[in-house]
């Protein structure tokens, strides 16, 4: 297993020898000393943003202002691209492309774009080199969350956000020549990851203005629907998949902003769809249903300022273990931890 602190780049094997330091990551000598403060680093958002797994040596890993190639066997960080501002990754998506059998990454633009400016979407070729991909007209969205790789129906997913007709989760050819919405205009289509199943895309919401929900979109004779399965008490902002089982996290974040900077930013308030001042992790499948398996207390400090209170859970599917990593919650607040689900919940 690849993790990461603020300065270096570890490789753990799941048992008990500890991780052995790779690489440093590349970091500003302001940005180093700074991140030495746990709060800092959060204010700051000086962590490592996503990275995935192109196979057993290599890597993709989004940090500071570029995405990098990691080589594990020479332990070597390659830079790849340097994405535009305001706009970064939020999650790498690995897809297979329409005239290959080699897989490729996919990233859609996210950051704050209130004005809704052209959002891009961006791919990776087999070789490394970076193009856009595809471009939401200028009024369309403010960001987009994730895209997900749907073989089933031959296609991939976008979901964006996040408010009003913004709130949307879209299917697309993998050419890019349609990309068109399948819900949009409600915070039920809001989320910010997704899992492919037989049946449609499960997914919870990420909403806080409204309550939140696991829920499957399926296709009938009248068009796409989305059904609740399971309630959320909060936005849900990271997911995963163990075994047989889809994996989602609840976060505490503030309330929208009343127009005040310094009183937004120091905000302790929640948000309405925010039921509980406490990050829950629900786990299950289609199948059995769901269930709660973990309940971590947020922090009582401004989520605007220091981040949202969330679990976090690295990409990709494991077979066996669960990875995860505190955010802003009590006890567990920037540390991994690694767990083994079983039939009775962990």
């Amino acid at each position: 297993m690849l993790s990461a602190n603020l300065n270096w780049l570890f490789v753990e094997e799941m048992g008990n020898d500890p991780p052995e330091a790779l690489v440093r990551l590349p970091r500003t000598a302001a940005a180093a000393l700074l991140g030495g403060v746990r709060l800092l680093e959060r204010a700051l958002r000086l962590g490592v943003h996503c990275a995935t797994a192109l196979d057993e040596q290599t890597a993709l890993i989004s940090v500071s202002d570029h995405i990098y190639r990691f080589d594990v066997a020479r332990r070597r960080l390659v830079a790849e691209m340097r994405w535009p501002r305001p706009f970064r990754p939020l999650c790498f998506c690995r897809a297979a492309p329409s005239h290959s059998d080699e897989a490729t990454v996919f990233f859609g633009g996210y950051g704050n774009n209130p004005r809704r400016e052209p959002v891009p979407v961006w791919t990776r070729s087999p070789g490394g080199s970076w193009r856009e991909w595809y471009t939401f007209p200028a009024g369309t969205i403010e960001h987009v969350h994730a895209l997900v790789d749907d073989p089933h129906r031959d296609c991939l997913w976008i979901l964006t956000g996040d408010y009003g007709s913004a709130a949307a989760i879209w299917r697309a050819d993998r050419d890019a020549r349609a990309v068109r919405p399948i819900i949009r205009g409600t915070q039920s289509a809001r989320a910010a990851m997704a899992h492919v199943v037989k049946e449609g895309l499960l997914y919870a919401t990420d909403s806080h203005l409204e309550a939140n929900a696991i829920r499957l979109l399926t296709e009938g004779r009248d068009g796409w629907v989305s059904t609740p399965l399971f309630p959320m008490e909060g936005s849900s902002i990271s997911s995963a998949r163990v075994g047989e089982d889809v994996v989602f996290s609840t976060a505490v974040e503030p309330p929208p902003p009343r127009g005040n900077i310094l009183l937004d930013t120091l905000d302790l308030r929640s948000a309405p769809g925010i039921v509980s001042p406490t990050c829950r992790v629900v786990v299950g499948n289609l199948a059995r249903g769901f269930r709660e398996t973990f309940a971590w207390p947020a922090y009582h400090w401004p989520k605007r300022l220091f981040q949202f209170s969330t679990i976090q859970f690295p990409d990709g599917h494991s077979n066996r273990y669960l990875c995860m990593y505190g955010v802003g919650v009590v006890g567990h607040d920037g540390v991994t931890e690694v767990y083994t689900i079983t039939d009775e919940g962990h």
